[in-house]
C-alpha cells in the first residue's frame, strides 16, 4: 500500500495589490491669459470612483510641490483630475479642471493550496496581510496632462 502524499507547504506569494497612488503634475507657468504666473499658491487633488464625480479633495499649498501621494483607499478605479490655484484679496481663485486621468487599484489577494484538490487558489488578503503588502510595492502613478492654468 502506498501512503497518501504529504501536502506541500502553502506558497507564500507577494499580493499584487495597492492601497494609494502618487499623483504627478507640471508646474504652471502662465495665467490663462498668457501672462506669467508669479503668485500661484497650490493645487487640488480631487478624485473619486465614478468618472466625473470627485467625492474627495487633497489640498497641496506651495507651488514647487508636483507629487502627491493618496493614501487609504481600496480596491477601485479612481478618477483624478488637478486645479491650481492662487489667493487674491483672500479669495482662492481656481482653475479649471485638467483632463481627467484613472488609476485602477487591484484587491490584494494570496496564493494558498487547496488540500483537497491540490490546486493553487487566490483568495483576498485580510487588512493586516493587506497593509503589508502595499507598503512593500511601489505605489501606481497618475500622470496629470498640463492644463491647470490660474485664472
Amino acid at each position: 500500500m502506498t501512503p497518501a502524499p504529504t501536502p506541500s507547504p502553502t506558497p507564500t506569494l507577494p499580493p499584487v495589490c495597492k492601497t494609494q497612488f502618487t499623483v504627478r503634475w507640471t508646474q504652471p507657468t502662465t495665467n490663462v491669459d498668457g501672462t506669467p504666473c508669479t503668485d500661484l499658491a497650490g493645487y487640488r487633488i480631487y478624485y473619486g470612483t465614478a468618472s466625473g464625480a470627485y467625492g474627495q479633495m487633497d489640498d497641496i499649498v506651495g507651488p514647487t510641490i508636483t507629487t502627491k501621494t493618496i493614501t487609504g483607499l481600496t480596491a477601485a478605479t479612481y478618477y483624478v483630475v488637478a486645479t491650481a490655484y492662487k489667493i487674491n484679496a483672500g479669495s482662492v481663485l481656481e482653475s479649471a479642471y485638467t483632463n481627467e486621468v484613472n488609476v485602477q487599484l487591484l484587491p490584494c489577494l494570496k496564493a494558498v493550496l487547496n488540500a483537497t484538490t491540490g490546486a493553487l487558489q487566490y483568495v483576498p488578503t485580510d487588512a493586516e496581510e493587506n497593509a503589508d503588502a502595499a507598503e512593500n510595492q511601489p505605489a501606481p502613478s497618475a500622470v496629470l496632462p498640463e492644463g491647470a492654468k490660474p485664472q
